[in-house]
Parts: C-alpha cells; sequence; structure tokens
C-alpha cells in the first residue's frame, strides 16, 4: 500500500491552487479599483458641492465682476468680484487656482484653499456674460482625485446672476 502523492497528483492539486489563487488575487484587485473609483467619486463630489456653493453665493451677493483684477475665458481664471461686507465697505473676492488647488481671497487676503482632501482642481473657467441689464458670471471646474489607474475626473458647471442685474 502506497501512502503520499504520486508526482501527477501533486501537480493537479499545485494546477487547481494556482487557478483558485489567480482568481482570488483577480477578483481582489478588481474590488480593489472599484472600491478606488467609488472613494474618489465621493470625494469629488462632496468637494464641488463645497465649492460650487461658495462660489454662487459669493456672485449673487456681487455687484458686478472686476474686469480688471480678473483674468476670464481661460485656464486657469481668476474671477474677482466687487461686493460689499455686511457694513456696507467694498469688498473685492477672488477666486483662482494655486498648486491643484481653488483658492479664495478676500480683499487682497488669502483665505485658503476652498479644495482639499485628495481633491485637485484639473480645470477652472469662468465667463462673464453681460447683457445690457444682465451679469452673468458661468463657471467650468474640472476636479481631479487618484492617480494613474484609479484617477477620477469630473466636470461642473454653475451660472450665477449678479444682484441688481435682473
Amino acid at each position: 500500500m502506497h501512502r503520499g502523492f504520486s508526482i501527477v497528483e501533486l501537480l493537479v492539486y499545485l494546477a487547481i491552487f494556482a487557478v483558485a489563487l489567480t482568481l482570488i488575487v483577480g477578483t481582489s484587485l478588481g474590488l480593489s479599483r472599484a472600491y478606488g473609483g467609488v472613494a474618489n467619486l465621493s470625494r469629488i463630489e462632496q468637494w464641488s458641492v463645497s465649492v460650487l456653493e461658495r462660489l454662487t453665493r459669493e456672485a449673487r451677493g456681487a455687484e458686478s465682476v472686476d474686469t480688471a483684477a480678473s483674468v476670464l475665458d481661460v485656464n486657469p481664471s481668476i474671477l474677482a468680484l466687487a461686493t460689499t461686507d455686511d457694513a456696507g465697505a467694498a469688498r473685492l473676492v477672488e477666486f483662482f487656482v494655486s498648486n491643484g488647488a481653488l483658492r479664495f481671497k478676500e480683499n487682497g487676503v488669502d483665505m485658503g484653499a476652498l479644495t482639499g482632501g485628495k481633491v485637485s482642481v484639473s480645470s477652472f473657467v469662468a465667463r462673464r456674460i453681460a447683457t445690457g441689464r444682465s451679469e452673468v458670471v458661468k463657471v467650468e471646474l474640472a476636479l481631479q482625485s487618484g492617480t494613474g489607474i484609479a484617477s477620477t475626473t469630473k466636470r461642473f458647471y454653475a451660472t450665477t446672476i449678479l444682484r441688481n442685474s435682473y
């Protein structure tokens, strides 16, 4: 009576083990990529809501686009809005991109980044649309999260009519 495995049996068991291991590793990598994509989209969505809310709130309250301080219709744009504070004093707010982050200035003082958390701005284009009576700001924003094959980019658009222009 023989105890143990023959070489053929051992090769069959090793082949089955190799196939099973390949399936497990492939499934794990696929799930990891899917999770990374979902995490990237979640980060992008979170920051886009925050950024666009701030931008539209400032634009709605603005009296005009400061065309001398703005760089419009190019990527990256600088959007400068002339407005007033609660006391009625003149206030200039600027949105601009620096080192992949959308930043905010108030009266020339950098107030910090509006984006963060592994999200970078890949495109920021501001446009001014002026008619005889109305002034509108249109913003195109592309946010990117992740690197390499796991990178995700999504575009967002917002259009806001400035106060006293309707």
